[in-house]
């Protein structure tokens, strides 16, 4: 998923890039309001995280501008203000959720989990496929009636449900899921399409692919240092040609060697 990160203090705004980032995330960072709203202008978003203090001005009239002018972008505010009446100022302004600085990351992993959760319309937290289901909320995964606990928190990075960052497995064809199975542990995301390939133009390497849920349609960016794409010749030109359209016009399917 894309998010936007609205943040003055640059130490917060790293810790925060780098945590979501290592979810599998896409961080756009923003340290004025004139750079969120042209981050805003250039690019949708999954869900905002916005300061309220900000060099530029206030981030609530920021907030009540966006919801005025039709943006239904999630928002969780950040805020040092404890108080209940500026809690409630803020939900009243359009704030999806708060949390109140400092804070825990636990906290705001959950607190992002939630508020897709909601906007996502999922009113189940179990998520369940064949004879295995994953619980995000207790990181348990239960494979054939037999539960595990997922400790260590790369285990729960991209909300898998096999819990694994050594391999990711997308596909609206659940037939080929028990081949993919016998590769080792894998990052599952079945009635998943993988949009774009990413690409950094400046070491000339795929970076990992952008991936659609077919059933939430929300878009999620899975990183990692090689990409296999199984498709038929035509899904494949597809995704090559809507990959790095930035650097080539015909996007990498017209770029010889370059991966």
């Amino acid at each position: 998923m894309r998010f936007l990160l609205v943040e003055d203090s640059p130490e917060l705004a790293r810790s925060v890039h780098d945590l979501l980032s290592l979810d599998g995330h896409g961080v756009d960072w923003a340290a004025t309001l004139t750079e969120a709203q042209d981050c805003l202008n250039a690019t949708q978003y999954d869900l905002i995280l916005l300061d309220i203090m900000l060099p530029d001005g206030d981030g609530r009239r920021f907030l009540q501008d966006q919801r005025r002018a039709g943006c239904d972008t999630p928002v969780i505010v950040m805020t040092a203000r404890a108080a209940v009446s500026d809690r409630v100022d803020l939900l009243d302004s359009g704030a999806d959720d708060y949390i109140t600085k400092p804070f825990d990351f636990k906290e705001l992993e959950a607190r992002l989990r939630a508020v897709l959760r909601r906007r996502g319309g999922a009113a189940q937290t179990v998520r369940s496929f064949a004879d295995l289901s994953f619980n995000p909320l207790t990181a348990t995964v239960t494979i054939q009636g037999e539960s595990r606990d997922l400790r260590n928190r790369e285990l729960r990075r991209n909300k898998c449900w096999l819990g694994c960052p050594f391999g990711g497995y997308f596909s609206t064809q659940s037939s080929t899921l028990p081949a993919a199975m016998q590769t080792g542990n894998l990052t599952v995301r079945p009635f998943s399409i993988v949009t774009r390939v990413l690409y950094d133009k400046d070491t000339k390497k795929a970076t990992g692919v952008e991936v659609l849920d077919a059933e939430t349609n929300l878009t999620y960016e899975f990183k990692s240092k090689i990409v296999f794409l199984n498709a038929s010749t035509l899904n494949s030109t597809w995704v090559m040609m809507n990959s790095a359209t930035d650097v080539w016009q015909n996007g990498l399917g017209s770029s010889s060697g370059e991966l």
